[in-house]
Protein backbone atom coordinates (compact mmCIF):
# COMPACT_ATOMS: atom_id res chain seq x y z
CA UNK A 1 0.00 0.00 0.00
CA UNK A 2 2.82 2.35 0.90
CA UNK A 3 4.53 1.47 -2.33
CA UNK A 4 1.39 2.35 -4.35
CA UNK A 5 1.02 5.65 -2.51
CA UNK A 6 4.66 6.44 -3.13
CA UNK A 7 4.08 5.85 -6.83
CA UNK A 8 0.92 7.91 -7.29
CA UNK A 9 1.62 10.67 -4.77
CA UNK A 10 4.21 12.70 -6.74
CA UNK A 11 2.08 13.01 -9.95
CA UNK A 12 -1.09 13.80 -7.98
CA UNK A 13 0.65 16.32 -5.75
CA UNK A 14 2.32 17.84 -8.82
CA UNK A 15 -1.08 18.12 -10.57
CA UNK A 16 -2.65 19.76 -7.52
CA UNK A 17 0.24 22.19 -7.16
CA UNK A 18 0.21 23.00 -10.89
CA UNK A 19 -3.56 23.51 -10.91
CA UNK A 20 -3.71 25.85 -7.93
CA UNK A 21 -0.54 27.69 -8.96
CA UNK A 22 -2.03 28.58 -12.36
CA UNK A 23 -5.40 29.33 -10.76
CA UNK A 24 -3.67 31.73 -8.38
CA UNK A 25 -1.76 33.29 -11.28
CA UNK A 26 -5.02 33.88 -13.20
CA UNK A 27 -6.67 35.38 -10.12
CA UNK A 28 -3.66 37.63 -9.53
CA UNK A 29 -4.15 39.10 -12.99
CA UNK A 30 -7.15 40.97 -11.52
CA UNK A 31 -6.91 40.73 -7.74
CA UNK A 32 -6.56 42.59 -5.56
CA UNK A 33 -8.11 45.62 -7.24
CA UNK A 34 -6.22 48.07 -5.03
CA UNK A 35 -2.85 48.25 -3.32
CA UNK A 36 -2.80 46.57 0.10
CA UNK A 37 -0.73 47.99 2.96
CA UNK A 38 0.69 46.19 6.01
CA UNK A 39 1.64 48.72 8.65
CA UNK A 40 1.86 51.37 5.91
CA UNK A 41 4.15 49.10 3.91
CA UNK A 42 2.74 48.21 0.46
CA UNK A 43 2.57 44.47 -0.10
CA UNK A 44 4.21 43.16 -3.28
CA UNK A 45 2.02 42.07 -6.22
CA UNK A 46 -0.76 44.44 -5.15
CA UNK A 47 -2.78 45.55 -6.94
CA UNK A 48 -3.12 42.82 -9.60
CA UNK A 49 -1.40 43.06 -12.95
CA UNK A 50 -4.38 44.40 -14.91
CA UNK A 51 -5.56 46.96 -12.28
CA UNK A 52 -1.98 48.19 -12.03
CA UNK A 53 -1.49 48.47 -15.79
CA UNK A 54 -5.04 49.34 -16.78
CA UNK A 55 -4.10 52.39 -18.97
CA UNK A 56 -1.51 50.32 -20.85
CA UNK A 57 -3.99 47.46 -21.28
CA UNK A 58 -6.62 49.88 -22.56
CA UNK A 59 -4.18 51.39 -25.06
CA UNK A 60 -3.02 47.96 -26.27
CA UNK A 61 -6.59 46.68 -26.71
CA UNK A 62 -7.58 49.89 -28.48
CA UNK A 63 -4.73 49.55 -30.96
CA UNK A 64 -5.46 45.86 -31.50
CA UNK A 65 -9.14 46.51 -32.24
CA UNK A 66 -8.65 49.73 -34.22
CA UNK A 67 -5.63 48.67 -36.28
CA UNK A 68 -5.83 44.89 -36.51
CA UNK A 69 -9.38 43.66 -35.95
CA UNK A 70 -11.27 46.61 -37.51
CA UNK A 71 -9.09 48.37 -40.07
CA UNK A 72 -10.01 51.05 -42.60
CA UNK A 73 -10.80 48.48 -45.30
CA UNK A 74 -13.07 46.63 -42.85
CA UNK A 75 -15.01 49.84 -42.20
CA UNK A 76 -15.35 50.41 -45.96
CA UNK A 77 -16.62 46.85 -46.47
CA UNK A 78 -19.15 47.26 -43.65
CA UNK A 79 -20.43 50.57 -45.04
CA UNK A 80 -20.73 49.05 -48.54
CA UNK A 81 -22.32 45.78 -47.42
CA UNK A 82 -25.60 44.58 -48.93
CA UNK A 83 -27.22 44.98 -45.53
CA UNK A 84 -26.45 48.70 -45.46
CA UNK A 85 -27.56 49.16 -49.08
CA UNK A 86 -30.84 47.34 -48.43
CA UNK A 87 -31.38 49.55 -45.40
CA UNK A 88 -30.92 52.61 -47.61
CA UNK A 89 -33.44 51.22 -50.10
CA UNK A 90 -35.97 50.67 -47.31
CA UNK A 91 -35.28 54.11 -45.86
CA UNK A 92 -35.98 55.84 -49.18
CA UNK A 93 -39.22 53.85 -49.55
CA UNK A 94 -40.32 54.81 -46.05
CA UNK A 95 -39.42 58.48 -46.57
CA UNK A 96 -41.44 58.68 -49.78
CA UNK A 97 -44.36 56.78 -48.21
CA UNK A 98 -44.37 59.18 -45.25
CA UNK A 99 -44.14 62.17 -47.58
CA UNK A 100 -47.34 61.12 -49.32
CA UNK A 101 -49.18 61.42 -46.01
CA UNK A 102 -47.42 64.61 -44.93
CA UNK A 103 -48.61 68.19 -45.40
CA UNK A 104 -46.16 70.66 -46.91
CA UNK A 105 -46.20 72.74 -43.72
CA UNK A 106 -45.33 69.73 -41.57
CA UNK A 107 -42.58 68.71 -43.99
CA UNK A 108 -40.96 72.15 -43.91
CA UNK A 109 -41.16 72.27 -40.12
CA UNK A 110 -38.81 69.26 -40.03
CA UNK A 111 -36.03 71.47 -41.36
CA UNK A 112 -36.99 74.81 -39.83
CA UNK A 113 -37.88 76.14 -36.41
CA UNK A 114 -41.35 77.63 -35.88
CA UNK A 115 -39.89 81.12 -35.78
CA UNK A 116 -37.82 80.60 -38.92
CA UNK A 117 -40.81 79.15 -40.75
CA UNK A 118 -43.11 82.03 -39.81
CA UNK A 119 -40.46 84.61 -40.77
CA UNK A 120 -39.95 82.95 -44.16
CA UNK A 121 -43.71 82.73 -44.72
CA UNK A 122 -44.12 86.42 -43.86
CA UNK A 123 -41.25 87.42 -46.13
CA UNK A 124 -42.70 85.46 -49.07
CA UNK A 125 -46.14 87.03 -48.52
CA UNK A 126 -44.71 90.56 -48.34
CA UNK A 127 -42.49 90.18 -51.40
CA UNK A 128 -45.25 88.67 -53.54
CA UNK A 129 -47.79 91.30 -52.50
CA UNK A 130 -45.24 94.07 -53.11
CA UNK A 131 -44.47 92.84 -56.63
CA UNK A 132 -48.12 92.40 -57.51
CA UNK A 133 -48.96 95.79 -56.07
CA UNK A 134 -46.24 97.47 -58.16
CA UNK A 135 -47.39 95.64 -61.30
CA UNK A 136 -51.00 96.67 -60.75
CA UNK A 137 -49.98 100.26 -59.91
CA UNK A 138 -48.04 100.54 -63.16
CA UNK A 139 -50.65 98.76 -65.27
CA UNK A 140 -52.73 100.72 -67.81
CA UNK A 141 -56.28 99.36 -67.90
CA UNK A 142 -57.61 101.79 -70.57
CA UNK A 143 -56.93 99.49 -73.52
CA UNK A 144 -58.41 96.51 -71.73
CA UNK A 145 -61.52 98.53 -70.81
CA UNK A 146 -61.87 99.85 -74.38
CA UNK A 147 -61.59 96.36 -75.85
CA UNK A 148 -64.21 94.87 -73.59
CA UNK A 149 -66.54 97.79 -72.79
CA UNK A 150 -68.67 97.51 -75.96
CA UNK A 151 -69.08 93.77 -75.64
CA UNK A 152 -70.07 94.08 -72.00
CA UNK A 153 -72.61 96.83 -72.78
CA UNK A 154 -74.08 94.93 -75.75
CA UNK A 155 -74.58 91.88 -73.55
CA UNK A 156 -76.31 93.93 -70.87
CA UNK A 157 -78.21 96.72 -72.74
CA UNK A 158 -78.31 95.48 -76.33
CA UNK A 159 -78.57 98.11 -79.09
CA UNK A 160 -78.51 100.98 -76.64
CA UNK A 161 -74.72 100.56 -76.58
CA UNK A 162 -74.54 102.25 -80.00
CA UNK A 163 -75.60 105.55 -78.40
CA UNK A 164 -72.06 105.92 -77.00
CA UNK A 165 -69.38 107.16 -79.39
CA UNK A 166 -65.73 106.10 -79.45
CA UNK A 167 -64.68 109.29 -77.67
CA UNK A 168 -67.22 108.59 -74.94
CA UNK A 169 -65.91 105.06 -74.56
CA UNK A 170 -62.39 106.49 -74.26
CA UNK A 171 -63.48 108.93 -71.55
CA UNK A 172 -65.19 106.13 -69.67
CA UNK A 173 -62.03 104.01 -69.99
CA UNK A 174 -59.86 106.83 -68.63
CA UNK A 175 -62.23 107.44 -65.73
CA UNK A 176 -62.43 103.74 -64.87
CA UNK A 177 -58.65 103.41 -65.16
CA UNK A 178 -58.16 106.31 -62.72
CA UNK A 179 -60.73 104.83 -60.34
CA UNK A 180 -59.00 101.45 -60.49
CA UNK A 181 -55.64 103.01 -59.64
CA UNK A 182 -57.12 104.97 -56.74
CA UNK A 183 -58.74 101.79 -55.44
CA UNK A 184 -55.46 99.88 -55.80
CA UNK A 185 -53.56 102.66 -54.02
CA UNK A 186 -56.09 102.78 -51.18
CA UNK A 187 -56.95 99.13 -50.60
CA UNK A 188 -54.75 97.13 -52.94
CA UNK A 189 -51.84 96.25 -50.66
CA UNK A 190 -53.78 94.82 -47.68
CA UNK A 191 -56.20 92.97 -49.97
CA UNK A 192 -53.33 91.47 -51.95
CA UNK A 193 -51.65 90.34 -48.73
CA UNK A 194 -54.90 88.74 -47.59
CA UNK A 195 -55.33 86.93 -50.93
CA UNK A 196 -51.72 85.71 -50.93
CA UNK A 197 -51.97 84.61 -47.29
CA UNK A 198 -55.01 82.48 -48.13
CA UNK A 199 -53.19 81.05 -51.15
CA UNK A 200 -50.13 80.14 -49.04
CA UNK A 201 -52.36 78.56 -46.40
CA UNK A 202 -54.07 76.48 -49.07
CA UNK A 203 -50.74 75.30 -50.46
CA UNK A 204 -49.07 74.54 -47.13
CA UNK A 205 -52.05 72.46 -45.95
CA UNK A 206 -51.94 70.21 -49.00
CA UNK A 207 -50.42 66.75 -48.68
CA UNK A 208 -47.40 65.86 -50.80
CA UNK A 209 -49.12 62.84 -52.34
CA UNK A 210 -49.42 64.47 -55.77
CA UNK A 211 -45.83 65.71 -55.64
CA UNK A 212 -44.50 62.19 -55.01
CA UNK A 213 -46.99 60.26 -57.14
CA UNK A 214 -45.06 60.54 -60.41
CA UNK A 215 -41.57 60.28 -58.92
CA UNK A 216 -39.32 57.60 -60.52
CA UNK A 217 -38.80 55.82 -57.19
CA UNK A 218 -36.53 53.03 -58.42
CA UNK A 219 -34.35 55.46 -60.35
CA UNK A 220 -34.06 57.70 -57.30
CA UNK A 221 -33.04 54.76 -55.11
CA UNK A 222 -30.42 53.63 -57.63
CA UNK A 223 -28.95 57.12 -57.83
CA UNK A 224 -28.84 57.45 -54.06
CA UNK A 225 -27.05 54.11 -53.71
CA UNK A 226 -24.58 55.01 -56.49
CA UNK A 227 -23.81 58.39 -54.91
CA UNK A 228 -23.47 56.74 -51.50
CA UNK A 229 -21.04 54.11 -52.81
CA UNK A 230 -18.92 56.73 -54.57
CA UNK A 231 -18.86 58.84 -51.39
CA UNK A 232 -17.72 55.88 -49.27
CA UNK A 233 -15.05 54.83 -51.80
CA UNK A 234 -13.65 58.37 -51.82
CA UNK A 235 -13.92 59.07 -48.09
CA UNK A 236 -13.73 55.78 -46.15
CA UNK A 237 -10.24 56.57 -44.84
CA UNK A 238 -11.41 59.92 -43.48
CA UNK A 239 -14.49 58.24 -42.00
CA UNK A 240 -12.31 55.63 -40.28
CA UNK A 241 -10.10 58.39 -38.93
CA UNK A 242 -13.12 60.30 -37.62
CA UNK A 243 -14.52 57.17 -35.96
CA UNK A 244 -11.12 56.70 -34.28
CA UNK A 245 -11.93 53.20 -33.03
CA UNK A 246 -8.60 52.81 -31.20
CA UNK A 247 -9.13 55.84 -28.98
CA UNK A 248 -12.81 55.01 -28.49
CA UNK A 249 -12.01 51.49 -27.23
CA UNK A 250 -9.20 52.85 -25.06
CA UNK A 251 -11.47 55.48 -23.52
CA UNK A 252 -14.25 52.95 -22.86
CA UNK A 253 -11.88 50.55 -21.11
CA UNK A 254 -10.41 53.35 -18.99
CA UNK A 255 -13.95 54.33 -17.97
CA UNK A 256 -14.73 50.79 -16.78
CA UNK A 257 -14.06 49.76 -13.21
CA UNK A 258 -11.73 46.79 -12.73
CA UNK A 259 -14.56 44.43 -11.71
CA UNK A 260 -16.41 45.13 -14.97
CA UNK A 261 -13.19 44.78 -16.95
CA UNK A 262 -12.51 41.43 -15.27
CA UNK A 263 -16.02 40.22 -16.03
CA UNK A 264 -15.64 41.23 -19.69
CA UNK A 265 -12.26 39.51 -20.13
CA UNK A 266 -13.33 36.39 -18.27
CA UNK A 267 -16.51 36.19 -20.35
CA UNK A 268 -14.54 36.45 -23.59
CA UNK A 269 -11.63 34.21 -22.53
CA UNK A 270 -13.34 31.86 -20.09
CA UNK A 271 -12.44 28.75 -22.11
CA UNK A 272 -8.82 29.82 -22.58
CA UNK A 273 -8.34 30.70 -18.88
CA UNK A 274 -9.83 27.39 -17.81
CA UNK A 275 -7.54 25.60 -20.26
CA UNK A 276 -4.58 27.46 -18.76
CA UNK A 277 -5.52 26.33 -15.25
CA UNK A 278 -6.07 22.75 -16.42
CA UNK A 279 -2.76 22.88 -18.26
CA UNK A 280 -1.06 23.65 -14.95
CA UNK A 281 -2.49 20.46 -13.52
CA UNK A 282 -1.32 18.45 -16.55
CA UNK A 283 2.18 19.91 -16.42
CA UNK A 284 2.32 19.32 -12.65
CA UNK A 285 1.25 15.72 -13.17
CA UNK A 286 3.90 15.19 -15.87
CA UNK A 287 6.60 16.77 -13.68
CA UNK A 288 5.47 14.49 -10.86
CA UNK A 289 5.99 11.48 -13.13
CA UNK A 290 9.45 12.69 -14.10
CA UNK A 291 10.26 13.27 -10.44
CA UNK A 292 9.09 9.71 -9.69
CA UNK A 293 11.30 8.27 -12.43
CA UNK A 294 14.25 10.36 -11.26
CA UNK A 295 13.88 9.21 -7.66
CA UNK A 296 13.66 5.60 -8.75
Amino acid sequence: MKEILSLISPPIIGAIIGYFTNLLAVKMLFHPYKKIYFFKIPLPFTPGVIPKRKPQVARALGRMVGETLVGKSDIKNMLLSDKVKNTLYSTVDNVILNLEKTELKEFLHRFMSDESYENSRKEIKEKLSEKLYLKLSEADFKDIIMENAKDILYKNVGGWANILTDSMYEKISVALNDSAHKLIEKKGRPQLEDIIDKAITSVENKKLEKATKNLPINEIKERIIDKYCIFIEDNYKDIAQMLNISETVEAKINEMNVASLEKMIVTVMNTELRALVDLGAVIGFILGLFNLLFLR
